[in-house]
């Protein structure tokens, strides 16, 4: 009986610890994803690109100089799912934006996935920037 209270309570602690971490990359998750928002809502999308971690092969989207005529004038974004290992999440993202060029405002649906990077302990954007068409 004396041997399992000790084990007992390190099964205890390893639970809490999980859940610790599980709670810390959800607040993360949450406050990454407000950071990009608010540099894409601010048309600062060279940082935006600081967000981004695509494999190789993927085209990185507009260049940011591309995007000089494109103001943002609504963001709003909502997680739609995260993974059963809460590494990789769904985000639906609404933009609306005017276009300076072609003088109309635009609205657009971007679905985003996040990844957390575990040796870096940080969410990064698995897509590219939305085409701002």
């Amino acid at each position: 009986m004396r041997r399992l209270v000790p084990l007992a309570l390190l099964l205890l602690l390893l639970t809490g610890c999980t859940t610790v971490d599980e709670k810390k990359k959800s607040m993360t998750l949450h406050s990454t994803i407000r950071a990009y928002e608010s540099t894409i809502r601010w048309g600062d999308f060279e940082t935006a690109y600081g967000f981004i971690k695509l494999d190789d092969a993927e085209d990185p989207g507009p260049d940011p100089s591309d995007l000089k005529a494109i103001k943002v004038t609504a963001y709003t974004s909502r997680i739609t799912s995260v993974s059963e290992d809460g590494m990789e999440a769904q985000v639906v993202a609404e933009i609306s934006y005017y276009n300076e060029r072609r003088m109309s405002v635009v609205e657009l649906v971007d679905r985003q996935t996040w990844r957390f990077d575990l040796e870096a302990g940080k969410w990064y954007l698995a897509v590219p920037l939305p085409a701002f068409k």
